[in-house]
């Protein structure tokens, strides 16, 4: 009569769970990617109805300033929820850091900006997302439909992705 394991069946079961374990581990890891991306997305289409309301609003009050200098701001108070979101400027020398929301304005269009840092597997997901959700590249200072969804130009060492947000001349 045997009382115990041996050790070559606890070495196969050792070895069994370390297997799942990491097929677990790769499984969520790709899932939070994909969760980050989509809360991304949806932070762009919130801001994109804050921008809209606060324009409309502009218009409808004769106060309409086209410039974006100190209108982030003002747009914030917009956001459904009091969502936290850090929605700046690039215009009044802010100071642009990973995870920040960045409006730009590219020949009267507004696009907004996230920095997604230096996290290559974000700006993979956003990278394969591009086309389908209208995603674009900055070259240079300039929103650019060519280029690819991550950035060659940058202003805290990540990559920026963009999305269109107000035509001001229509």
């Amino acid at each position: 009569m045997r009382k115990g394991f041996t050790l070559v069946e606890l070495l196969i079961v050792m070895v069994v769970i370390s297997i799942l374990a990491a097929m677990m581990m790769f499984s969520s890891t790709e899932a939070e990617v994909s969760a980050r991306a989509q809360n991304v997305i949806n932070n762009f289409n919130q801001i994109t109805k804050a921008v809209n309301s606060w324009y409309f609003d502009k218009i409808a009050n004769g106060n309409l300033a086209q410039s974006l200098k100190d209108n982030s701001g003002e747009i914030t108070q917009y956001f459904s929820n009091n969502n936290p979101i850090k929605l700046k400027t690039k215009e009044n020398g802010n100071t642009i850091e990973a995870g920040d929301y960045v409006l730009i304005d590219c020949d009267n269009e507004w696009y907004i900006c996230y920095d997604t840092g230096t996290d290559t597997q974000l700006q993979g997901k956003f990278a394969g997302r591009a086309k389908t959700i209208g995603l674009y590249g900055l070259k240079g200072d300039v929103v650019n439909s060519d280029s690819s969804v991550v950035t060659d130009k940058n202003y805290s060492g990540g990559r920026y992705v963009c999305m269109f947000v107000l035509d001001l001349d229509n």
